[in-house]
């Protein structure tokens, strides 16, 4: 029997919330331990039984019913990479990256850096692929057995990983956000500074991310804009290179990367205004990261959503000196439009700020979706919503097309009619 089957035998397993982390960890639970018996609930306020580990979904934040009856149910409360960490074989290299903005390009961008130079590696955690299923991978062959987990890490899951401790840590940046599930920014900033005590603690080593400075040659190489993404490059650089990657690939790959959708991404250009959907920037400090990427241009800035708990006030202070105007929307919009006073404007929906935006920004100007709330009063996600802003702008074109058109037409019908019948023949022979 392996250790990690040992370690959950003849165990009552609970796993509460059955997303794509909750259904990996029982998949792991089924196929790889001789656990007593594990037990799912979700969508539900209470559990009953008696269990010695609950699996916890980071949806389910503390001050819920079904959180509290876990902790009463269950002798200790892990998450889904806690469990992975726990059982993953001492091949798998683990490299952690947590901090309130950048987390997933600089876990995407540190894999494509490894994969670019010769390095097994897979992107986990928040990201997307929970570590139980990438376990699961290296099981069946589908992964190899040394490979590097690049995993991502959320203050939801850093809370609830008591032994988390990986040999490579960086934390990109602390700022207010997700007080509505910590109860307090104090306890928020409390819980991804946990990755670099327990990582420090371990042995290993922490990148802390705005103190990294040099590497200028190589940041310069990347195709990202934004001085926020030249501080992930510098930390995915240091990691890669810990990991024993070498400069010239990392050349390679910091040209050929390219950032996920909804990040600070080009749309288009509409009647000379650039649009840009930065609409994965759901707090202020990530808003205030991108606002950098757009020195000396008039911008205006969309911001809107529901609020995760967070004073504006602050905010406001910083952003006003960077923008041109606020168009403020959605559930949070008079929270917005209060904080940034005379700059604001209000609205009710994404929808029609981004009409108001169209006709108030000026030739050469940057639209700007970032909105520093979630999506969840108009929108699914935030990937629904920045899909929703995307194919508003290009209806743009469409008007813009048909706006020409009707001048172009209007131009040789004055041509025309100026210039007698011998000028219409031959335009219709052209």
């Amino acid at each position: 029997m392996s250790a990690s089957v040992e370690l959950f035998a003849n165990q009552d397993i609970l796993i509460c919330g059955m997303g794509v982390s909750g259904q990996a960890a029982l998949r792991w639970f089924e196929c790889c331990s001789e656990a007593r018996g594990v037990t799912t609930v979700a969508d539900v306020d209470e559990v009953e039984g008696s269990f010695d580990v609950a699996v916890m979904s980071p949806g389910i934040a503390p001050h819920t019913a079904l959180f509290r009856s876990a902790i009463a149910a269950a002798t200790e409360l892990i998450s889904e990479p806690e469990l992975a960490w726990r059982v993953a074989p001492k091949t798998i290299t683990w490299v952690a990256i947590t901090g309130t903005n950048g987390k997933t390009t600089t876990v995407s961008l540190l894999t494509h850096l490894l994969e670019g130079a010769g390095i097994a590696a897979v992107s986990v955690g928040n990201i997307g692929m929970p570590p139980t299923e990438a376990l699961l991978r290296v099981a069946e062959g589908l992964l190899p057995s040394n490979i590097v987990f690049v995993c991502e890490m959320s203050s939801f899951q850093l809370e609830l990983s008591p032994t988390f401790a990986p040999g490579l840590a960086a934390v990109l940046n602390i700022s207010p956000d997700h007080e509505d599930w910590h109860g307090s920014f104090a306890a928020y900033r409390d819980a991804k500074l946990r990755l670099a005590r327990q990582t420090g603690q371990a042995g290993g080593m922490v990148l802390w991310g705005e103190e990294l400075q040099g590497d200028e040659d190589l940041v310069s190489e990347l195709s990202l804009v934004g001085e926020h993404n030249r501080q992930n490059a510098r930390v995915a650089i240091g990691l890669a290179r810990e990991l024993g990657a070498a400069d010239a690939a990392l050349v390679a790959g910091l040209r050929s990367f390219q950032a996920g959708p909804h990040r600070l991404q080009f749309v288009a250009t509409r009647r000379g205004v650039d649009y840009y959907d930065d609409s994965k920037a759901t707090n202020p400090g990530a808003v205030l990261k991108a606002l950098t990427a757009f020195p000396d241009r008039e911008i205006t800035l969309l911001v809107g959503g529901r609020n995760k708990g967070i004073d504006f006030c602050d905010f406001a202070a910083a952003a006003l000196p960077l923008v041109t105007r606020v168009l403020c929307f959605g559930e949070a919009g008079a929270e917005l439009s209060e904080a940034f006073g005379a700059a604001a404007r209000r609205y009710a929906s994404m929808e029609e700020a981004v009409a108001a935006a169209t006709e108030l920004t000026g030739l050469g100007g940057v639209v700007l979706l970032s909105p520093a709330n979630t999506s969840w009063d108009q929108f699914a996600s935030y990937q629904e919503r920045g899909r929703a802003f995307a194919q508003q702008v290009d209806a743009l074109a469409e008007e813009a097309t048909l706006v020409e058109l009707e001048d172009v037409a209007a131009g040789a019908s004055a041509t025309f009619a100026g210039a007698g019948d011998s000028a219409v023949r031959r335009a219709h022979v052209s």
